[in-house]
């Protein structure tokens, strides 16, 4: 089974609090350089995104810049470990508690991603639990990327597919949980494959207090362009 080492993991950990941290200065600026800032809120992922490859480099093997739909663009990591290829992306755990749909024909990239894992995760599926209320709309719509992904799959260079999934606090908006995760595209549950969040207490990057106050009294927003998803009201926006 395919993991991060330790150093890859606190890599990824740091990325997702600097990116985050980052992100969090950048909403500040521009609420104070601006009148209307509110469409700030949808850059976390890229920050995020950006902060993990700077933070990996020298570490994993490449990532590569990806695009989902005409205007969202976000990055894939590329590890390798006991001979298996992995492949993850980094997402809110909010922005994955969907429903599944699969009306469209093009708007089924991350469905093929996850059936990467078909060969493996029946196994898996008798061995752990999924993630609780977790239910995954596995949904991309940018053709020219599923055509590159099937090339990938048909010459089995890519072994697994996973995701980073990190959780924010509703009320203090600091991270509390991170997680390496298999999606399976048959039963859309997410599968525990390894545990992060024990690297946030070992990280160096500290996100003050007064730094969440710039997001603190927001609502939450409703987003339709992140990788195809509709955004229920309630849940959060953004990578």
């Amino acid at each position: 089974m395919g993991t991060l080492n330790e150093f890859q993991a606190q890599a990824v950990v740091d990325g997702i609090l600097e990116g985050y941290k980052n992100y969090l200065d950048e909403r500040r600026q521009k609420k104070e350089e601006l009148r209307v800032s509110a469409g700030y809120a949808f850059t976390k992922g890229n920050h995020i995104d950006d902060t993990i490859a700077k933070k990996l480099q020298g570490l994993i093997e490449e990532n590569t810049l990806a695009k989902a739909g005409e205007s969202w663009e976000y990055l894939q990591f590329t590890f390798s470990e006991n001979g298996d290829t992995c492949l993850f992306i980094v997402k809110n755990v909010h922005r994955l508690n969907r429903t599944f749909q699969s009306s469209h024909k093009q708007s089924r990239y991350l469905v093929d991603l996850a059936t990467i894992n078909n060969s493996w995760i029946e196994e898996l599926r008798t061995k752990q639990v999924k993630m609780d209320g977790i239910t995954i709309q596995l949904q991309f719509f940018d053709f020219e990327e599923k055509e590159n992904l099937e090339k990938l799959i048909s010459r089995g260079a890519i072994s697994k597919f996973y995701i980073v999934t990190y959780e924010t606090d509703q009320v203090t908006k600091k991270v509390t949980k991170i997680e390496l995760v298999a999606p399976d595209a048959q039963t859309r549950e997410l599968h525990l494959i390894q545990n992060l969040t024990p690297y946030l207490a070992t990280s160096r990057i500290v996100i003050e207090d007064e730094e969440y106050s710039v997001i603190s009294n927001e609502g939450e927003f409703v987003g339709t362009d992140d990788y195809g998803y509709t955004a229920p009201a309630e849940e959060e926006t953004g990578n």
